[in-house]
């Protein structure tokens, strides 16, 4: 499997970026949403690349095994990371909720400088056509760190937004 440049990491079918817990020190350990309780993630990455959304294209465009679509892939992200740079910029002001089944999570939106142009050199380089997924941080579950998956812009923005004043206050976000 191709290697990732620090401080990128390839783990449940994302490619993700690790933050420093202390960017999340100040907001709350817990939120309630929706008559529910969720709890403050114990780590914190940025979600950037879903592998699981683009191997079935990049297999099917190229005429390849899923399994050298997503090493190709994870080797195109290796070497634009490396080549141009791309990682973690902010936190944006929007929150948003996502259930699925019986998960639920809080999650905040996010810019990267990098991403639009890394996804730019998919469609171009696996001649797919995809769009940029939705770089995001998942800062609260229902149950213990278990997230919920938001790889398309569609879907990330179907999503409802979710006001929890001391969270945004304290991501610096008003």
């Amino acid at each position: 499997m191709a290697r990732l440049p620090h401080p990128f990491e390839y783990s449940a079918a994302y490619i993700h970026q690790p933050l420093p817990h202390a960017l999340f020190d100040r907001i709350p350990g817990s939120i309630e949403v929706s008559d529910r309780t969720l709890v403050r993630k114990t780590e914190f990455h940025v979600s950037l690349v879903h592998l699981e959304e683009m191997v079935p294209h990049v297999a099917a465009s190229k005429g390849v095994s899923n399994a050298e679509a997503q090493e190709r892939i994870l080797s195109l992200f290796a070497k634009f990371a490396e080549e141009y740079g791309l990682g973690f910029d902010s936190c944006i002001d929007d929150l948003r909720v996502a259930e699925k089944d019986e998960r639920m999570s809080v999650l905040v939106r996010c810019t990267v400088s990098g991403l639009d142009g890394f996804f730019a050199t998919c469609r171009e380089e696996f001649d797919i056509g995809i769009a940029t997924q939705p770089a995001h941080v998942t800062l609260y579950t229902l149950q213990p760190d278990r997230g919920i998956g938001i790889p398309d812009p569609h879907e990330m923005d179907a999503l409802p937004r979710v006001e929890v004043p001391a969270v945004s206050e304290a991501l610096g976000l008003v």
